[in-house]
Formats: structure tokens, sequence, C-alpha cells
């Protein structure tokens, strides 16, 4: 059985912002973390949402992001590389670098 996995890391750059049931962070904190699917479909669908900016918070926004297919008999295969981003102003449509 294959799963997918959505690898992305999180640049917290107004950690005020941040819901007070998370840690707190310093401003600049990178934290990688990911997403498990169960199919390609639904992975390449949080992919494309976190490249539009749909993941993105007022205390914090997606770096980068990729997806690889995890199987138990196989090395990981890449099935989307690393795509970097800056923080979306969904206002304007720019890019906040």
């Amino acid at each position: 059985m294959t799963t997918y996995t959505v690898e992305f890391t999180i640049i917290v750059d107004h950690p005020e912002k941040r819901c007070e049931t998370l840690p707190k962070v310093f401003a600049g904190t990178f934290i990688n973390t990911s997403s498990s699917h169960s199919n390609q479909g639904a992975a390449l669908k949080a992919y494309r949402e976190i490249i539009e900016g749909e993941w993105d918070f007022g205390s914090e926004y997606v770096s980068r992001v990729r997806v690889i297919a995890k199987t138990a008999t196989a090395s990981p295969r890449v099935v989307r590389g690393w795509r970097l981003r800056g923080r979306l102003d969904k206002t304007t449509a720019s890019v906040i670098v």
C-alpha cells in the first residue's frame, strides 16, 4: 500500500498572532511538518492549496512544500519536488519576500 506524504516548512513571521495553544516561538522560526494522505489525488490537492496560500495564517506561512510516495518495500519516491514560495498577500495577489 502506498501512502503519500506532503512535507512542508512553515516560517513563523508574526509569533504574536499565533494561537495561544501553540508553543511560543520567536519570529523567523522554521517548523518542518507533514500531512499523510491515502491517495495521490488528495496529496496533490493539499500541495496545490499550500502553493495557493490556503494553508497560510496571519502568524505564519508555508515556505516550501513537496509530495513523496512511500511504500513498505521501496525507497520513497518524489511525486512533486520542493516548491519554494513566499507569503502570498491575497488582497493584492502579490508575493511578499
